[in-house]
């Protein structure tokens, strides 16, 4: 007996076995592992298979048969959690299969990471390979992205004169996610502040995602307060 067998797809249980038998005598029986019978057999998973070929004299012929597979499995990674402020390390990442057979392995590209998803992740770029129960496998990259990171610019104008309240200061921010809450420790709740005497400032801005940063701004006045004294004389006649 001859066996020709055919590979079967990832993602498909398609393999073939096709055996062909010469010699003896007819009425042949042609058993295959024990779980399928005759000459043409389809639907088999990758592996080994036995097949026995017995004629009407009860002479028998065995031979191994191998399906393996070809193809890739479909592998993509959603990203279920995002990274809300820079510097963070809380994206998740989930990997899946879309054509293979449960069970499934993983394994990411960060060391020792073997489960369906992947948690703690900062900015960065991820692979992931998973593997089926037939030896099947597949890949997949993913970007991870975060904000920019929030940053505060202060302009400011000082007291003119000592004593006065006519100092500003003046916020502009970059990064983050608009739009931004603005709380100043004296009370205001905007990027521009008037009517400052002299003193120290700090201001807290937080971005649409929570994140926050503060920064603080000195107002200064002159040292000295200005002192007008006047001497005066007479006319002579």
């Amino acid at each position: 007996a001859s066996d020709v067998y055919k590979r079967q797809e990832c993602g498909f249980l398609d393999g073939e076995i096709i055996t062909n038998v010469s010699g003896g005598t007819g009425g042949y029986t042609i058993d295959i592992s024990g779980s399928y019978s005759g000459d043409h057999v389809t639907g088999l998973p990758p592996g080994d298979y036995t097949v026995t070929v017995t004629d009407a004299n009860g002479c028998t012929d065995v031979s191994i048969a191998t399906v393996g597979f070809f193809g890739a499995g479909t592998v993509t990674i959603t990203q279920l959690q995002d990274i809300l402020c820079y510097g963070q390390t809380t994206a998740v990442l989930q990997a899946e299969m879309t054509n293979g057979t449960l069970p499934y392995s993983y394994a990411w590209s960060v060391p020792g990471q073997v489960e369906q998803n992947l948690s703690g992740v900062g900015e960065g770029t991820y692979s992931v390979s998973i593997t089926d129960a037939w030896g099947c496998s597949g890949e997949a990259t993913y970007v991870v992205t975060q904000p920019d990171m929030l940053t505060v610019n202060i302009e400011k104008q000082d007291v003119l004169c000592r004593g006065q309240n006519n100092g500003w200061a003046r916020v502009s921010v970059a990064g983050g996610i608009a739009p931004y809450v603005y709380t100043w420790d004296h009370g205001p709740n905007s990027s521009h502040v008037s009517n400052l005497a002299a003193g120290t400032y700090s201001i807290t801005v937080q971005d649409l995602n929570g994140c926050s940063v503060t920064e603080v701004v000195v107002i200064n006045q002159p040292e000295k307060i200005l002192d007008l004294n006047v001497t005066t004389s007479n006319v002579s006649c």
